[in-house]
């Protein structure tokens, strides 16, 4: 216990912390805190004061590290929820656990790495030789049995590779987990358990090693001391440990050979004009298998890296959820059959979209006249969009065509399908205009309850660049609740899309305005495959549950204004991109617009226009938009930093300027400690002389 000590274990606390920030708070946290406890218990006998001193100085480390590493895990409070699946299921964990071999050898076979770097290495001298870390954390536990810290290191172990061994161990301790624990649904990859086991090895060899010095120490073998037998033993278990992992170490760092299509194909986008667009390659796979590399992150993402962005940008897992999700919607919809995504690429800022005719998949992909093949080849063909929208653009509601919610007292809303009976009515509660409005009443009880509205648009004309717009009001936020939208045709092809999958139905008026465009081709077939104006015939809105809960659900929405408007684009709009995470922009409305931002939807994004700020609205289900009134602005859209972000930063520069004081303090006082000794002592030897 000191100031000293917890100086220096603060900071190479928060330094493992930082080495592995995804693992730290959730799988090595517990275990220190942990051993704390334990150490405490079983140093009780060293009297109150010794304990206290401990708890203190243990607690000051712990607490020193969060401090110093504030700046990552806090604002990562607010931004989980705006990640890609944060929650996954133990089936899911399956696929990223460890055999027991693998866990005790430190070498789980993972996707995202070729298997001769992580599994057996091919030769039966290698095969035993990668067994011996583990024999030597066995004879460090033998050599020191009666050290009661090697058996909290040796349990942990035990946990660790239990844990890492995910749901398939013989004791199923991850499944337990996962049920009762809250932070365990957000671990799919039990694997990473091994960390802690990495750290446990590290400290029962050193004591394997302690112990070897000790017994040889014993045997008074001259020729042995000679050599030094502290510096012998740790430089033989280190050639062990190289000699365990060069072969898989050498074939890890081994340079990655394309297939001459893709390193071709990479070399004309490459070479290909700069500007600010992006690339896809449906389906929206971020990794492919290669018998040279195994499972390796598509190649199409390093166009990243040149200054162009694929549509998740530098990878799936960092994509935000509303972006994330929508493209898995539109896999989902690959996967059924035919589809064309043309209207949904332009609107993501697509360019150039990467066909690999080797993946049965890319059959399913079609798009319009707009698309113009640029480059062939046998396995690959590059597709350039003629029509795509820019980063930024806007459009106006127009030719607005109402459709009649209720005539006098009939409600011209009608029951089309579901598992209850609708019970509709006129209602003065929650109204835009001095017009009532009509309330739909829902009692779910199970999870697949749901309920659809018809309306009859039979009378009203259709065009490609329609929209449908509607207001609806909900007394309570509903994140367990979802609205649909669909189009039928008159032979009953029907065009849908989920308007609220990740949020569900927010308190307040809500507004929707969706393009019949982007709606998609579900549980029906058209000879076509692509909505047809001239025949939409009916107009359902849906309202069901989300996830499996049987939770009993009852409660109302008011629906104020249903009506098809057509929508005039505006790509003409001059902006700047001054950084990634900032526009500026120049725009003059005649009427009202929404101003769109090609970027993933959050809520962090903000225009400040004529010195006023707005928050974005979601727009499309995954992207951000701003409503302005007619007038010329000049716009800065900027992606601005959360007020934990500010805090942590805050907090982590403040702690490391108090810990460069307290060093800088305890250096001057040594020093100050070490002059007057010396003095003390000349003056010693003086008067002794």
């Amino acid at each position: 216990p000191g100031i000293k000590y917890v100086l220096i274990n603060g900071v190479l606390l928060a330094l493992l912390t930082l080495t592995f920030p995804q693992a730290f708070p959730l799988l090595v946290g517990p275990f220190l805190v942990l051993y704390i406890i334990l150490r405490i218990w079983w140093e009780r006998q060293r009297g109150a004061e010794y304990l206290k001193s401990i708890t203190i100085t243990s607690v000051a480390t712990f607490c020193l590290s969060l401090l110093l590493s504030a700046f990552w895990w806090l604002p990562l409070i607010s931004e989980i929820r705006y990640s890609y699946a944060t929650s996954f299921s133990v089936e899911a964990a399956s696929e990223s656990s460890a055999t027991f071999l693998q866990a005790i050898t430190l070498r789980p076979g993972l996707c995202c790495a070729s298997s001769s770097a992580y599994g057996s290495a091919g030769s039966i001298f290698l095969e035993i030789l990668r067994m011996l870390p583990f024999i030597l954390v066995l004879l460090g536990i033998i050599l020191n049995r009666r050290n009661k810290y090697v058996w909290f290191f040796s349990a942990s172990i035990i946990i660790a590779v239990l844990l890492a061994m995910g749901p398939d161990s013989p004791i199923n301790v991850f499944g337990v987990a996962h049920r009762y624990i809250p932070f365990f649904t957000g671990l799919r990859t039990p694997v990473r358990f091994l960390l802690f086991t990495s750290l446990a090895y590290a400290v029962l060899i050193g004591f394997c090693v302690y112990g070897i010095t000790e017994q040889l120490g014993h045997m008074h073998l001259r020729k042995l001391r000679c050599f030094g037998i502290s510096l012998l033993i740790p430089v033989l278990v280190s050639l062990i440990i190289v000699g365990n992992t060069w072969q898989e170490t050498r074939t890890a760092f081994s340079t990655l050979t394309l297939p001459a299509d893709q390193g071709n194909a990479l070399s004309w986008l490459r070479d290909t004009e700069g500007g600010d667009y992006r690339i896809a390659n449906p389906p929206f796979n971020y990794d492919v298998y290669t018998t040279q590399s195994g499972y390796m992150i598509d190649p199409t993402f390093w166009t990243y890296l040149h200054g162009k962005e694929t549509v998740f940008g530098a990878g799936a897992a960092v994509a935000v959820k509303y972006t994330a999700i929508e493209l898995e919607s539109l896999n989902t919809d690959l996967q059924r059959g035919p589809f064309d995504m043309s209207q949904w690429l332009s609107i993501f800022n697509v360019k150039y979209v990467l066909l690999d005719k080797t993946n049965p998949l890319s059959t399913n992909v079609i798009l319009d006249e707009n698309f113009e093949l640029v480059w062939p080849s046998q396995t690959i063909d590059i597709y350039e969009n003629h029509a795509m929208k820019p980063r930024i653009f806007s459009f106006s509601n127009t030719n607005e065509r109402v459709i009649d919610l209720y005539d006098g007292n009939t409600i011209s809303l009608s029951y089309a399908e579901g598992t209850q009976e609708p019970v509709l009515s006129l209602s003065n509660e929650y109204h835009l205009s001095d017009e009532p409005t009509v309330k739909s009443s829902y009692h779910f009880t199970t999870a697949s309850d749901y309920l659809c509205l018809e309306a009859n648009v039979e009378g009203i004309s259709f065009s490609q660049n329609d929209a449908i717009h509607f207001v609806f009001y909900s007394q309570y936020d509903m994140p367990d609740v979802h609205l649909s939208l669909d189009l039928f045709e008159r032979d009953g092809s029907r065009y849908d899309v989920v308007l609220d999958a990740v949020d569900g139905i927010k308190a307040g008026w809500n507004e929707v305005n969706f393009p019949i465009s982007l709606l998609i081709l579900r549980y029906s077939d058209d000879e076509n495959d692509h909505l047809d104006p001239g025949q939409i015939d009916r107009l359902w809105i849906g309202v069901g549950k989300q996830g499996d809960s049987n939770q009993t659900r009852e409660f109302s929405l008011y629906f104020d204004k249903l009506s098809v408007v057509t929508q005039e684009m505006n790509t003409n709009i001059e902006y700047t991109k001054v950084r990634p995470g900032k526009y500026t922009v120049h725009v003059n409305f005649d009427s009202p617009s929404y101003l769109v931002l090609s970027e993933s939807y959050h809520p962090n994004w903000v225009a400040e226009a004529n010195g006023k700020k707005m928050k974005s609205q979601i727009i499309y289900q995954c992207l951000n938009s701003f409503y302005l009134e007619p007038g010329e602005y000049y716009i800065t859209l900027e992606f601005g930093t959360s007020p934990l972000r500010t805090a942590g930063n805050l907090i982590s520069g403040i702690t490391f300027l108090i810990i460069c004081s307290v060093a800088v303090f305890l250096l001057i006082r040594r020093i100050r400690s070490r002059t007057r000794h010396q003095s003390e002592a000349g003056v010693s030897n003086t008067l002794k002389g």
